[in-house]
């Protein structure tokens, strides 16, 4: 059987239970096209994380924020790809799932909605 993934090597140390190659520049300048993301499995995701993602039938390594109306977002780090952001509306019935939290050395700042 065909091996679909790699194997990356994680930093000793690290709280990552996982990582994935970036092969876009939706991250950037946090993680640039190429990179290596840490993924921390099960771990809470709150407004401001980056996170891995499925929604839409992709899978997207996005910022999450969810509004008071509980809308949520999934916005790409780099704004000037703010073309690749995701909104959930609460009303669409549409579910997001996580595969856990992108371990980052800084925090990245929400952009306004």
């Amino acid at each position: 059987m065909e091996k679909l993934w790699e194997d990356y090597p994680l930093p000793e140390g690290s709280e990552a239970d996982f990582a994935l190659r970036v092969e876009g520049d939706e991250l950037e300048p946090y993680v640039r096209p190429g990179g290596i993301a840490l993924i921390k499995r099960g771990a809470e995701i709150r407004d401001g994380d980056v996170g891995l993602f499925f929604a839409g039938g992709d899978m997207v390594l996005r910022q999450y924020c969810e509004d008071w109306a509980g809308n949520v977002y999934l916005f790409a780090v780099n704004r000037r790809r703010s073309g690749l952001d995701i909104r959930l509306p609460a009303a669409g019935g549409v579910p997001v799932c996580s595969f856990g939290r992108v371990l980052l050395e800084d925090e990245v700042p929400l952009p306004e909605i």
